[in-house]
């Protein structure tokens, strides 16, 4: 759990250092992003003799996460260079997934284009990171805009491509749980209402776990579910779990998944028909 965090703030010092480029080129020091490159380079230098050494498979897994990312910023920061760009509003710049930390509202908020996304801080696995591509950049950017346009988004292409892990990856990115699921001739509306109900289980366990008493809400929809329903619940139930000063277990308090209550009983009364 703490690497993701790990990567986060890793993140948004390198956006930092790069915005503060930007400001030195704009003050007349045109070799500074040439200078953050070189930082850049030094860095990964320094991840590879961490690897090189002895490490635990966990912490090897977590530096070569950082490698990755890493990498990916070096090629950005190159492509900036070679571009001649000298402000933050570049495309190539914009259009990159850029953190920061909002000193007032104490959080982590992502930025691409004109898109803008809080870091929900979902427990998502210390599985390592797909190498990014251009091609990875793309998706990244058509799946934020139609997210912040509240569309759906499709990417196409053969099989084995990438397009469901790149997806995957992009909910980490952002600190979001990604759901997948096979839509084929065997998935009915009984199949998506398992996972609508789960969804709706585990806000209505958010509510109640949030609460100074026992809410309701739990048991009036987990109660009211048939069997197949409770094992579809169990999808939903992921969140992260936190241990407070006393000791009880709390869920996420900001949940990102909104799904209108009344079409989640409406399912749940056809699901039970």
């Amino acid at each position: 759990f703490t690497s993701q965090h790990c990567l986060a703030a890793n993140q948004t010092s390198w956006t930092s250092e790069v915005v503060t480029a930007f400001v030195r080129i704009e003050q007349g020091n045109e070799n500074a992003m040439k200078d953050y490159y070189q930082q850049c380079l030094q860095g990964l230098v320094l991840y590879a003799q961490m690897v090189l050494g002895e490490m635990t498979k966990e912490h090897r897994t977590k530096v070569k996460t950082l490698i990755t990312v890493d990498v990916h910023g070096r090629d950005i920061i190159l492509k900036l260079i070679n571009e001649k760009c000298d402000s933050p509003g570049a495309f190539t710049w914009q259009s990159q997934l850029k953190y920061r930390w909002d000193d007032e509202q104490l959080d982590c908020f992502i930025n691409i284009c004109d898109a803008e996304f809080r870091y929900t801080n979902e427990n998502t696995p210390s599985a390592g990171r797909l190498v990014i591509t251009p091609l990875t950049d793309r998706i990244y950017i058509t799946a934020t805009q139609s997210a912040h346009l509240i569309l759906g988004c499709a990417p196409q292409g053969p099989a084995g491509t990438g397009k469901t892990e790149s997806v995957k990856a992009l909910g980490q990115c952002l600190g979001r749980q990604v759901l997948v699921f096979n839509c084929d001739e065997q998935f009915d509306y009984r199949s998506m209402g398992r996972i609508f109900v789960g969804l709706r289980v585990k806000l209505a366990s958010v509510r109640q776990l949030d609460s100074d008493g026992p809410g309701d809400s739990w048991a009036h929809v987990y109660r009211g579910a048939p069997l197949g329903v409770r094992g579809g619940a169990a999808q939903g139930l992921q969140p992260s779990l936190l241990r407070d000063g006393s000791g009880h277990l709390r869920c996420n308090p900001r949940p990102q998944a909104a799904i209108g209550e009344k079409m989640l009983r409406g399912v749940a009364r056809l699901i039970s028909a």
